[in-house]
């Protein structure tokens, strides 16, 4: 039995596929026999899940743009100085769905939502560079209030 999104892509996916996660490529690693993917792996982790499903595209050079995008931007972010005053899992929670949702316009035929979020995305984090690096300045007193390491 295909899910939703597996039908709509005309997907099932199998040990071993390839697929675009979270702004990454991963391997297929558990597939159930009623095509439920329960984990993926990166090559250095898996990630595990009831249902991974909704969350998997197939690989294409459209999608790769998308990924390569989310997948900068939020390295850019793991770099920058102070990074660790983030609140890293509301971060990466954001990030991914912002992620999901684009993947899923671009599946879906729909290239004016897919610039809009690339350029919703770009904005969020242009601000989040900005606030980390105004919060990484802060010195008060002449103490600076947030270690920028």
């Amino acid at each position: 039995m295909l899910t939703a999104t597996q039908q709509e892509q005309g997907i099932e996916w199998k040990v071993g596929d390839k697929a675009f996660f979270e702004h990454q490529e991963v391997t297929i690693h558990d597939v159930e026999p009623d095509g439920r993917v329960h984990g993926v792996s990166d090559g250095s982790f898996i990630t595990g899940s009831f249902r991974l499903n909704e969350r998997l595209f197939p690989v294409t050079d459209g999608g790769r743009k998308i990924v390569n995008f989310f997948h900068s931007q939020y390295e850019a972010l793991h770099k920058m100085p102070g990074n660790r005053l983030f609140n890293w899992p509301d971060l990466a929670g954001a990030i991914d769905s912002k992620f999901t949702e684009t993947m899923r316009k671009y599946h879906a035929g729909d290239e004016t939502g897919v610039l809009r979020d690339l350029m919703f995305a770009g904005v969020f984090f242009a601000r989040v560079r900005a606030y980390a690096i105004e919060a990484t300045t802060i010195v008060v007193d002449g103490i600076r209030l947030f270690d920028s390491r």
